[in-house]
């Protein structure tokens, strides 16, 4: 398999991970790469060096780091997170197997044909002379049916285990919430399913469950005014009323500094200078 899965909100809120240097980090996660196309990786630091493609000095230096995430099995190191998935998996295929042989083993062997009675009579397959099998063409067996691609796991109440989240339902929700991070709010979504195991939501209730929380999310990035954005809608408003009187009382001032002069109430002091009276 070209790919494994990678639990990002599990690594970056594991507080051993925190702990270690950036550069441990990444041989750690070469470590992984190397632990998933071969099943395992020698313990030799100059093998490790040489299948994770970085420095011996840099293997030396991060053991004691990179030790604390692998398990010494017959002479090598393995992930035991990766081996249990692994089997999570295998198990899983074999499941889907075991089904589809027990549905096949009781078909009738005429429903690999075509339906007959919406052939023609010269079409009809005669289950009674095996050899007019051979001028008839008959369909190809049913395949099996193809596993969904998942992209994110979250937790199901009990021992249910994890939901995945289908690879086509998440680029449908991208396309739906163009505002919002939909990765982000999964791993935000599993955080909360694992803080509140009591409130998990079961494999049928799941899609509902992202989509209510992926609707709220972009409507609060929007402004809208709900129930969870009622403080913003406020204050918006009284930032739009303070706006309006600082507007007024511009117009006032300047309709003060202007003045409204009225003829005939033009007066002259002493010296005969002209003075002009604003009208009131």
């Amino acid at each position: 398999m070209p790919w494994f899965k990678f639990w990002a909100s599990d690594f970056l809120t594991d507080p051993d991970i925190d702990e270690i240097p950036l550069a441990a980090q990444a041989l750690i996660l070469r470590m992984w790469c190397v632990c998933h196309i071969r099943g395992s990786i020698p313990t030799d630091k100059v093998e490790i060096a040489r299948l994770c493609r970085v420095r011996i000095e840099d293997v030396e230096l991060y053991e004691p780091y990179y030790q604390r995430f692998f398990k010494l099995k017959n002479g090598s190191y393995i992930s035991p997170r990766m081996e249990k998935e692994r089997l999570k998996s295998e198990l899983a295929r074999l499941n889907v197997s075991q089904r589809y042989k027990q549905k096949t083993s009781t078909e009738s062997p005429t429903e690999w044909f075509t339906d007959c009675s919406s052939k023609s009579p010269t079409q009809k397959l005669d289950v009674q002379n095996p050899d007019s099998r051979s001028k008839s063409k008959p369909l190809a067996p049913r395949d099996e049916t193809p596993s969904v691609q998942t992209i994110f796991d979250l937790p199901l109440p009990g021992k249910q285990g994890e939901y995945g989240v289908p690879q086509d339902f998440y680029e449908e929700c991208q396309e739906a919430y163009p505002g919002v991070s939909v990765m982000h709010e999964l791993s935000r979504m599993r955080i909360w399913l694992l803080a509140n195991p009591k409130r998990r939501k079961t494999e049928s209730g799941m899609t509902r469950f992202i989509n209510s929380w992926l609707a709220k999310k972009q409507n609060e990035e929007s402004g809208g005014n709900t129930n969870g954005n009622r403080s913003h809608g406020k204050a918006d408003r009284n930032l739009e009323v303070l706006a309006q009187s600082l507007a007024q009382g511009e117009r006032q001032d300047a309709a003060h500094e202007a003045g409204v002069f009225q003829a005939g109430d033009n007066r002259r002091d002493d010296s005969g200078t002209l003075l002009l009276v604003s009208g009131k």
